[in-house]
């Protein structure tokens, strides 16, 4: 159950704000459809993906998905799956910069429709909420060790699952008020503002903002080494307590027969280890069940994650078309279909903040720390890179100063945040990123170390049908890119760079 909750705090993010706005560009028939189509594909390729965790002749784990791609694959696809990992990370560092921004700026304009109504204007500038977004991530970006952050993921964790549902509750109840809106089987109709052209492109990105909300495959091998090394861990501990307790000259699993299962078989069964004293777990042979193998768990926590993610993702796009028709905005919590309650209004967007403000640094320290290794290494040398200056700061401890770190990190922010004020377009570049991330990443390295490491031969039946498969998916990455691409040029020549307003 922990990775399964892994992989749905994985899933549930920012990509679940859009999804009212790809069901009414797709309508009743293809939106659905779309949704439980893209978590199928996903939830296979991740079936996948979990049997290549392990290195295919020495059985070494691997704890990263290139290390994966490196040891089923290798060769030049080691960098291709790089440059399309650090793509992926990249752009979403912008898209989050994005779209903390306007849920910042939402907070100002909801207080303001609510002090002087709906009908006044109280447009406000998304820029100045950019640069205190900026600050916040240079200075949290400072922190050389990503593991002091984790306290921060499990907060951005409940965010995201409190703003969705948040955002699930409004939508409810605005449906429940029989607000009568337009919907239509196959979504926004032609005529409506909506050349045929644009119909068409406008599909094509939502299909790319489903595919963003999919998009997880980059840390199911990270949830799958936390499994591994909890339960090792958790092993070692439970050893160490029986060797020090000599329980088995003690206990008899007549009087504890608890004992037999949660004392001994741990360390039987996998650390091969033998005491003296009662043989007290022979005694029950039968009520002893080696653990799963890890592949077989990350199945099976994939299956639930995915399965209640969908429920969830199909409850959301939905609701939130039969809410707000035609009409849905793009982020339906930014785009005012709520005006009240506007106090949890306002919440939801505070808990989009924090959460984006923790999944900034998820996705950035990768990028950091690729970068940094690399200079190490390529100057070994250099006082700048390597020298670290301790500086005491009381009631804390001491914060480790490196120049290097310092200069690397603050420019990545800007530069993130430079280009976030130029293309502030929410669907647009979600879209795009589901397009980039979808076909590469979850579909193409999982089928083709699946094929290598199954040795399974060219032009066989399986063979076939995992390419046309993987071939079906670039082809719909390849059109919602196209339509993202489309709506990114059409947005920026109705736009005025950094003059974005909400």
């Amino acid at each position: 159950m922990t990775a399964s909750a892994h992989i749905i705090t994985a899933v549930i993010g920012s990509g679940v704000l859009s999804l009212a706005w790809a069901m009414a560009q797709l309508g009743w028939i293809a939106g659905p459809i779309a949704l439980v189509i893209f978590s199928l594909i996903t939830w296979f390729t991740a079936v996948l993906l979990a049997d290549c965790y392990r290195h295919p002749i020495t059985g070494r784990r691997n704890h990263t998905y290139m290390d994966v791609v490196r040891a089923n694959l290798g060769g030049i696809k080691i960098q291709l799956c790089g440059l399309a990992q650090y793509t992926n990370l990249f752009g979403t560092s912008i898209g989050y910069t994005i779209t903390t921004a306007i849920s910042m700026a939402a907070i100002k304009r909801s207080n303001c429709f609510h002090k002087y109504g709906h009908t006044a204007g109280c447009h406000t500038s998304n820029n100045l909420f950019m640069v205190i977004f900026a600050v916040t991530e240079i200075i949290l970006s400072q922190i050389p060790n990503f593991n002091v952050l984790s306290m921060l993921s499990i907060i951005a964790a409940v965010m995201s699952f409190t703003y969705s549902t948040i955002g699930l509750g409004l939508a409810i109840a605005k449906l429940a008020g029989r607000a009568h809106v337009k919907t239509s089987l196959t979504g926004i109709p032609v005529g409506e503002g909506v050349s045929s052209s644009q119909k068409i492109w406008n599909c094509f990105q939502a299909l790319g903002n489903i595919a963003f909300a999919y998009a997880y495959s980059l840390v199911l091998v990270e949830i799958q080494a936390s499994y591994s090394i909890f339960i090792r861990k958790s092993m070692l501990c439970q050893h160490k307590l029986f060797v020090k307790w000599r329980m088995s000259e003690h206990l008899s699993w007549r009087k504890f027969p608890w004992c037999s299962k949660i004392v001994y078989w741990p360390f039987s069964k996998h650390l091969g280890t033998r005491t003296s004293g009662p043989t007290f777990c022979e005694s029950k042979p039968d009520t002893l069940k080696s653990s799963p193998p890890e592949n077989a768990v990350m199945k099976k926590a994939t299956l639930i994650g995915i399965s209640v993610s969908t429920v969830f993702y199909m409850l959301c796009g939905v609701v939130g078309y039969a809410a707000f028709g035609n009409g849905a905005p793009g982020n339906f919590l930014t785009g005012f279909g709520f005006y009240e309650p506007f106090w949890l209004v306002d919440f939801a967007n505070v808990c989009i903040v924090v959460h984006l403000v923790g999944a900034y640094q998820v996705y950035s320290q990768p990028i950091f720390g690729f970068v940094e290794c690399w200079c190490r290494k390529r100057w070994p040398g250099s006082e700048f890179i390597a020298r670290e200056y301790p500086i005491p700061i009381p009631f804390i401890g001491t914060f480790s100063l490196n120049f290097f770190r310092l200069v690397l990190r603050t420019a990545y922010v800007i530069l993130t945040t430079l280009i976030a004020t130029i293309f502030p377009f929410f669907n647009d570049f979600l879209g795009l990123l589901g397009a980039a991330c979808f076909w590469p990443l979850t579909v193409y390295f999982p089928v083709e170390m699946y094929i290598s490491q199954a040795r399974i031969r060219k032009f066989s039946v399986t063979w076939t049908w995992m390419q046309l498969l993987s071939l079906l998916c670039f082809i719909v990455s390849l059109l919602a890119a196209a339509g993202s691409i489309q709506g990114l040029i059409k947005s920026v020549q109705a736009f005025k760079p950094f003059q974005s307003k909400l």
